[in-house]
């Protein structure tokens, strides 16, 4: 009785259409097909499949493991750098811990974690033995236990493999399985064996014998294929038969088992056949007859002649290894809607039917009518070229003999206004009073009403006789297009034309399609809106033109749907209201080409349109002789967000270890980061940005590169941020990243740098006391020379001067004494002589002065004293002096300039300050000689201080001059009373002891 309960809840589950997506219901030869060759890096005798946590497909091979990220085939060995024990590898198992389980075809395992391998095998000895032969096959518990099929059952426990017979005979062993209740299924030469649990023991449930597959349905049921007995199904709470209808001997299926998520079942088959039975054809408990049984083989596309192993991925992508490659099935957003077209098919034209369905007609096959397939209806209209349902509800359809037309499953036929036999319908549509415009290619456009032919042609008269494309607005306008760039709006018998004045710029105008009052066109060069005044272009973003549209549709929602040579395009209501706005704007749009199982290009000749709404809001294109169909309400997007991994990371060519630390040596130039987005539906779609904190913070443009370099770093910490987006623009969870540090040369750390600055500022200083030095030399020189001119001076004026005068003197004496002194003329003499004897004593006492220097600072002190003091006499300015420092030599031009300037100041205050008391203070330092004048007068005034001068006065820039003169500087304050200060380096000011 509970074998019978539990038969019909599974009836009831596969049955129930709200358990299982849209993809349930499509078949084999709809989901989208790719396949990876060895010409695409694909190895060849691919015998195991497996899917690691981060998204990465491994692949066990005769030739070793490699790993798949959807674009790039690598060998386990050059991503970790380790080794295989051998390269026959046959089984796969991903644990629960994330690393990776080898079984080789010659007995043993290994076992690859963390970038680091670990062997076991019947030729070592302790915890790295294993015992038994060829692996076929691994199976993990919730536990974590870990077991392997070969000539017997093994365990890994502990760290170590155990074998495990538990009276079961050793034989070869090809099928395991542990379920979600944790039965193990095992399938040996001697027959199938099931185990409850850990705490019961294995028991045989079949005699079927191998190679047995096993596979879990949904349900829980588990299924067993037996090669020449077909299949069998079982109940996982007992292991006991489930004898249901569709269990039969049979032969058909054979193989590796595989329920995808929406349970239907795929059998690997070692016949070089890959094949599924149908959810469906299971809940209908349907027998398993050929037909219901869908295949696909190498002759249909599949890598090779021997169909391995199977896997559905995280996406709900099927993929299926064989002998010579990878295959991936998928459903795809477009999905491909078989019309059995004969051969010598080409085109296919198509026509909205009630019910959702279509129209189909191809140039050999007949008329069918299309939903999930295009089943026949008549079979003996041939070479159609056109098909039109119009608002009557009639269906129209041209050939070259005869006018067609189908109405309340009637069909009839009309002959065509000429009598050639040779015509070719190119365009067709219906207007306001039901009449029918046809375009005959190279014969013009007629109208059929009422049983009644006329040529439109007439009146239309533009000598090109075929009209390309034709439709009907709301307001009972007829539109033809003609030639390049014309376009004719007929009503009644006015006729309206259009071209490149009015912006008109398609060149072949090869569709029409008139919505909301609105008017679109595609043609050969794009495609353009009207809008009752203007043409006006669409564009996409990066100013893309949609050329070779062939087919527009409107969506329920108001998006846009063009077929041209870019494949089927989405543009969102939201992007054409902008484009509306602003002509300017590029739209951005949606792209579905042979990624996405677009199978060619739409024809820009006949039939058209090529685009068409079904009444249900599905829409169709006809592309060749392929026919596919999109339903907006329910098409399907990838919504999983895409794990995001860094690949590879190379420093200057080298290529460093997963895991290794990343430090860039002092001297490296360049690091080279790749990643990788592990969205395996489309992976020529995911896109990436990144950036480099640390060295700009921006996050890059969105892009399909895979790779990144970085040269010329500067010292410190870096990190990498990359995230990815799969095909459907969902961005990954969180970005990968990668840490790095830049060492620095030895001339880019904190030391070098420090006494490079050091040094630096040495030699600045060197270089300051060289000049400094220098000039000294050069003032001391100009002073020594100055001093030998004094000395000169002297010695000329003690030759020439004195000498005459005292000459003179010794006359005038001589006279003196000749004459009588009560002479009249005596005391004018005496006194000549007395005034001859005074310039003598004052030359000599001059000549003194320049022969010898100043010896010592008391010297000019008691000078500047008595000079100060001669010039304040007769005013009622007192003078004071204040001396400090060690009294010293001082060279003789300092001596004088300073008596120089000191007597300027000082007469300057005594004349124009008018200040009560000048101080003049003398500073003889080690360091600095410093004369200070300051008075407590009314100042400077504040422009002639800032001018440096009064004009017509030379006294200020006098003693700017004379303090040059002897390597000093001046500098002169104003404020309440007024500053004269004179500093001199003390190395030029005193004499060199």
């Amino acid at each position: 009785m509970h074998k019978y309960i539990f038969r019909v809840l599974i009836i009831l589950f596969l049955g129930y259409p709200g358990a299982f997506s849209k993809a349930a219901d499509l078949g084999l030869t709809q989901l989208q097909h790719r396949s990876w060759h060895a010409r695409d890096g694909a190895p060849s005798d691919v015998n195991a499949i497996a899917q690691d946590k981060d998204g990465f497909l491994w692949l066990g091979t005769t030739a070793g493991v490699f790993r798949f990220d959807g674009v790039r085939f690598e060998s386990v060995e050059s991503v970790y750098d380790v080794k295989l024990w051998t390269n026959e590898v046959i089984s796969l198992k991903v644990s629960q811990a994330g690393g990776l389980w080898i079984g080789y075809r010659f007995g043993g395992v290994s076992y690859l974690h963390d970038g680091k391998m670990t062997h076991y095998q019947y030729q070592l000895k302790g915890d790295r033995f294993f015992p038994s032969a060829g692996v076929r096959g691994f199976a993990e518990a919730k536990d974590g236990t870990v077991w392997a099929i070969t000539d017997r059952l093994n365990v890994f426990k502990n760290g170590k493999w155990e074998a495990i017979d538990e009276g079961i005979p050793r034989g070869r062993g090809t099928g395991l399985l542990i379920d979600r209740r944790g039965g193990v299924w095992a399938a040996f030469a001697s027959g199938l064996f099931w185990r409850h649990d850990q705490n019961s023991g294995f028991k045989k449930i079949s005699t079927r014998s191998t190679p047995t597959q096993f596979a879990e349905a949904p349900d829980g049921t588990v299924w067993a294929v037996t090669d020449a007995q077909g299949l069998a199904q079982f109940d996982a709470s007992d292991g006991s038969l489930l004898s249901t209808a569709h269990v039969k001997d049979r032969g058909m299926i054979s193989g590796r088992l595989m329920f995808d998520r929406d349970g239907n079942l795929w059998c690997a088959s070692f016949d070089g056949v890959l094949q599924r039975l149908s959810r469906t054809a299971l809940a209908n408990h349907a027998e398993a007859e050929p037909e219901l049984v869908e295949a696909i083989s190498e002759k249909e596309g599949l890598t090779g002649g021997v169909v391995t192993n199977l896997l559905q991925d995280r996406e709900g992508n099927v993929w299926v290894t064989t002998s010579s490659g990878i295959d991936r099935f998928r459903e795809a957003p477009v999905s491909r809607v078989p019309v059995p077209v004969q051969q010598g098919a080409v085109v296919l034209a198509i026509a909205a039917a009630d019910h959702g369905k279509m129209w189909v007609t191809d140039w050999n096959g007949g008329l069918f009518l299309a939903d999930k397939v295009a089943e026949p209806v008549d079979g003996n209209l041939k070479n159609m070229s056109m098909m039109y349902r119009g608002p009557s509800g009639r269906l129209w359809m041209g050939n070259p003999e005869a006018l067609w037309v189908r109405e309340n499953g009637t069909m009839r036929h009309y002959e065509w206004p000429l009598h050639s036999g040779a015509q070719v319908p190119q365009a067709v549509v219906e207007d306001a009073q039901g009449g029918l415009w046809v375009s005959l290619t190279y014969d013009g456009v007629f109208r059929f009403h009422n049983g009644t032919w006329t040529n439109m042609s007439r009146m239309i008269d533009l000598g090109n006789p075929t009209a390309y494309a034709m439709a009907a607005d709301a307001e009972g306008n007829v539109w033809l297009s003609y030639g390049v760039n014309t376009l004719l709006r007929v009503k009644e018998s006015a006729v309206k034309r259009y071209g490149p004045e009015d912006g008109l710029n398609l060149a072949s105008i090869v569709t029409i399609v008139s919505l909301h009052g609105e008017l679109w066109l595609g043609g050969t060069e794009g495609t353009m809106h009207f809008d009752g005044k203007r043409f006006q272009k669409l564009s996409g973003t990066g100013n893309h033109i949609f050329k070779g549209v062939s087919g527009i549709v409107p969506a329920a929602s108001g998006d846009l749907w063009l077929n041209g040579d870019d494949g089927i395009i989405r543009i969102p209501s939201s992007e054409l209201a902008k484009w509306k706005a602003n002509a300017e704007y590029g739209v951005a749009y949606e792209k579905f080409d042979f990624l996405d199982g677009v199978v060619g290009k739409p024809k820009h000749s006949r039939p058209v349109p090529t685009a068409m709404a079904g009444t249900d809001g599905r829409l169709w294109f006809a592309i060749g002789k392929t026919l596919m169909m999109v339903d907006p309400a329910t098409r399907l997007r990838n919504s999983i967000p895409p794990p995001v991994k860094i690949t590879e990371v190379d420093i200057d060519g080298v290529r460093l270890l997963p895991g290794a630390p990343v430090v860039m040596q002092p001297g490296a130039q360049r690091i080279e980061i790749n990643f990788a987005s592990l969205s395996l539906s489309v992976p020529e779609q995911n896109r990436y940005r990144y950036r480099m904190i640390g060295a700009d913070d921006n996050w890059s443009s969105v892009n399909a590169s895979r790779s990144v370099a970085y040269t010329n770093l500067a010292p410190g910490s870096y990190r990498f941020e990359v995230s990815a987006t799969n095909n459907d623009g969902v961005w990954s969870t969180s970005p990968a990243y990668l840490r790095f540090e830049v060492l620095p040369v030895f001339y880019q750390t904190w030391w070098f740098r420090s006494a490079a600055a050091l040094l630096f500022i040495l030699a600045l200083w060197l270089v300051h006391l060289v000049r400094i030095r220098s000039l000294a030399r050069r003032i001391s020189d100009r002073l020594q020379s100055q001093q030998l001119e004094r000395v000169r001076i002297a010695r000329e004026l003690h030759d020439t001067l004195l000498q005459g005068v005292g000459s003179l003197s010794l006359m005038v004496h001589t006279a003196i004494n000749k004459v009588d002194r009560e002479h009249p003329v005596v005391p004018f003499l005496s006194n000549g002589l007395k005034q001859a004897e005074t310039v003598i004593s004052e030359g000599r006492e001059r000549v003194a002065r320049l022969r010898v220097n100043v010896e010592a600072g008391d010297v000019l002190i008691d000078e500047l004293g008595i000079l100060g003091i001669e010039l304040t006499a007769g005013s009622q300015t007192r003078f004071e002096l204040a001396v400090q420092g060690k009294i010293r030599s001082l060279e003789t031009q300092v001596a004088d300039e300073c008596r120089a300037i000191a007597r300027e100041a000082i007469w300057n205050a005594v004349q124009h300050a008018r200040a009560g008391t000048i101080t003049l203070a003398i500073n003889l330092g080690r360091r600095h000689l410093t004369l200070q004048v300051r008075d407590d007068g009314c100042g400077i005034a504040a422009d002639v201080l800032a001018a440096g001068s009064c004009e017509g006065h030379w006294g200020l820039p006098g003693m700017r001059e004379r303090a040059a003169r002897i390597g000093g500087r001046l500098e002169i304050q104003a404020g309440k009373g007024s500053t004269v200060l004179l500093s001199v380096p003390a190395r030029l000011a005193y004499k060199r002891t």
